[in-house]
């Protein structure tokens, strides 16, 4: 029954990612084929200071049209509207309703930007552009906005953002909108996921 029970998780977390892979679609569609920052620094209204809004805000507040209400840092109910952010396997009372999402990001297809730093702007990608067919955009995380992003962490272990909470598993989405699941195999870099693996770094 248990395992019956992980394996329903499990087939819902993938459920999310594919639901969430139509967002950032949409996200595309209105934003000249660019995917969306993994985390940005903007001006919203009625605020003086810039506002942090990670990914899944972004989403929601663009593609998916929830509204301000759920930006970073509000007391709106981050699981109100939309659970495809929030994997089942998570138990309730370790959501963090500041990161608005289970789920991390692949920085280096989703740099994060600023209002005023344009430059910044300029490291989007557009999501036809990524050669890659199996890129990382999204998986299971553990608690972060940012991907395992080798150019950042140096030569630091997947796991320390990857959360493979599915039966020592961790679920993906890729640029191509498919799903897959990836098993952890006990060694520092769990089933090819090293600093160079081609899925994280979509130009090549």
């Amino acid at each position: 029954l248990s395992n019956a029970r992980n394996q329903a998780r499990t087939v819902i977390c993938l459920s999310n990612l594919k639901q969430q892979s139509t967002a950032f679609y949409m996200y595309a569609e209105q934003f000249n084929g660019y995917l969306p920052p993994s985390y940005a620094f903007l001006k919203l209204p009625g605020y003086s200071q810039l506002q942090w809004q990670p990914w899944a805000v972004i989403l929601r507040n663009t593609a998916l049209n929830f509204g301000n209400e759920n930006y970073a840092g509000s007391s709106a109910d981050p699981t109100k509207k939309d659970d495809i952010f929030f994997c089942p396997s998570v138990p309730p009372d370790n959501k963090n309703p500041t990161w608005n999402t289970d789920y991390a990001t692949n920085e280096l297809m989703m740099p994060g930007i600023w209002a005023d730093r344009p430059y910044l702007w300029a490291a989007l990608k557009k999501i036809d552009r990524i050669a890659n067919p199996d890129t990382f955009l999204v998986f299971d995380g553990v608690g972060t906005y940012n991907a395992w992003n080798y150019q950042t962490y140096g030569t630091g272990a997947p796991e320390d953002v990857i959360s493979w909470r599915h039966g020592d598993s961790a679920n993906f989405l890729h640029v191509d909108l498919h799903v897959s699941t990836v098993r952890f195999d006990g060694n520092f870099s769990p089933a090819g996921l090293d600093p160079f693996d081609k899925r994280w770094r979509g130009w090549e």
